[in-house]
């Protein structure tokens, strides 16, 4: 019933997919430098993570799964998955500690929200995000972070007991 024809099937294409990825393009152009561009990641990390901890505190409130701003759970799901790897991979690559903590603190948020969510789709496709990932970080770094989300995991499980 939608499909008509090449210039209607073109308009719906555009309004549910393309008009929302038209930005990433568009942004991209517009950074000058390497700098500007780790500067747009920052502020959009941070505006992710506000938005996480916004969702956070509804789902705390509400006892429902977080949505946060979104009509749905799957909407923040989406979202955070568009951000999440990024935040995760800067903090690996950061070289400033204080740097690593904070982005490590925003993608734990982030993480957190995402998780709230009980969005099992979500969830798959951020760890489907990392996969391209982990072949760009170094062995060292990998095996490091592998060794801290299996402390962080043995850590809330003992905590959790035999609920």
């Amino acid at each position: 019933d939608i499909f008509r024809d090449p210039v209607r099937d073109t308009w719906y294409l555009y309004r549910g997919v393309w008009r929302d990825f038209l930005v990433f393009p568009v942004v991209v152009l517009c950074l000058a430098d390497r700098a500007a561009a780790k500067k747009a990641l920052a502020l959009t990390v941070i505006a992710s993570s506000l938005v996480s901890v916004y969702a956070i505190v509804l789902s705390w409130q509400t006892g429902e799964p977080a949505m946060g701003p979104f009509s749905s759970k799957n909407g923040l799901a989406g979202f955070l998955v568009l951000i999440l790897p990024f935040a995760a991979a800067r903090v690996i690559l950061e070289k400033r500690l204080q740097s690593r903590l904070l982005y490590g603190c925003a993608a734990f948020v982030m993480l957190r929200a995402l998780w709230l969510t009980a969005s099992r789709g979500g969830f798959a496709a951020f760890l489907v995000s990392l996969a391209p990932f982990c072949l760009l970080v170094p062995v060292k770094r990998l095996v490091a972070a592998g060794i801290g989300v299996l402390v962080v995991l043995l850590i809330v499980v003992g905590m959790r007991g035999n609920n």
